[in-house]
């Protein structure tokens, strides 16, 4: 009795690195958002919307009491973004994957067939063989107009 076996070798991240891949994702997070947050400027006359680290501020005026005002979250989304590619390929590097390898007996009737007849699968209805209005017990009969409910479900 000469069973042949079907391999498979399944590889995946190991925990330590699903964790470090989980932090450069959050890391990444964070410098979208120092990209997209808008700056405020406090003025003398109230606070002066300076724009984001993606479109800083182009009026002339705001321009000039702004001053760069947008440089460092610019500075802190590139630091981040740097850091969680780091992070997350450093934990894949140092803790790496897992492999598994699966086997499962492959028997001689699923090598000689290509595809699925579906002559052995269950129906996936119920086939009604009644014709409709009929009662399924004869002491409740079905109402007309209203669709009767099966008591085999």
């Amino acid at each position: 009795m000469d069973e042949e076996f079907e391999t498979r070798t399944r590889r995946r991240p190991s925990g330590p690195a699903k964790l470090t891949t989980i932090i450069g994702v959050a890391l990444l997070v964070l410098a979208v958002y120092y990209l997209l947050a808008p700056v405020l400027y406090p003025g003398q006359g109230g606070n002066v919307a300076c724009g984001s680290a993606l479109s800083p501020e182009t009026r002339t005026f705001n321009k000039a009491v702004c001053n760069g005002a947008t440089q460092p979250n610019l500075m802190r989304a590139i630091a981040l973004a740097v850091i969680a590619v780091v992070v997350a390929g450093l934990g894949l590097l140092f803790y790496g994957v897992e492999s598994e390898t699966l086997r499962r007996p492959v028997s001689r009737a699923e090598d000689d067939t290509d595809e699925d007849d579906d002559f052995d699968d269950p129906p996936r209805r119920p086939v009604r063989t009644e014709p409709a209005g009929r009662s399924e017990r004869p002491d409740r009969p079905g109402r007309p107009g209203r669709p009767r409910r099966s008591y085999d479900d």
